[in-house]
């Protein structure tokens, strides 16, 4: 997995979501109404967070330095595929970060959960209003 960067904004989700071209920059988590994290390229996060403080928004560069939830993450998430767990669910509830829901025994027994885990946008505002 190469560089990457990731950029929190303050916005709208749909204001968020139309940010990502799902080429440079994705839309990698809604964590409320108006907090969101876009991953991608180093680039493309950099003139992201630039054109916005000109603008007069926040936007703030995450201390990471790989695109966690965005298209980069997929070599690593081609290996995880195939690890699901037949049977072996969740003995206590567990949220899923994937759904916004909670995770569920068949969801784990897919055995492409975790590569989608990694590629999908955090849904960390759905878990917390489940």
């Amino acid at each position: 997995v190469g560089e990457g960067a990731m950029v929190a904004v303050q916005m709208s989700e749909q204001e968020a979501r139309s940010l990502a071209d799902n080429t440079t920059l994705w839309y990698a988590a809604c964590n409320s109404q108006v907090h969101h994290v876009l991953a991608g390229d180093v680039a493309a996060v950099d003139a992201l967070a630039a054109r916005l403080k000109a603008a007069g928004q926040k936007a703030t560069r995450l201390h990471v330095t790989k695109a966690f939830h965005s298209g980069h993450m997929g070599p690593a998430a081609d290996r995880l595929e195939g690890s699901g767990a037949p049977g072996a669910g969740p003995r206590v509830p567990v949220a899923s970060n994937l759904t916004g829901g909670w995770l569920s025994e068949a969801a784990l027994g897919v055995g492409t959960y975790w590569k989608e885990h990694m590629l999908g946008t955090v849904q960390w505002r759905q878990n917390c209003e489940e």
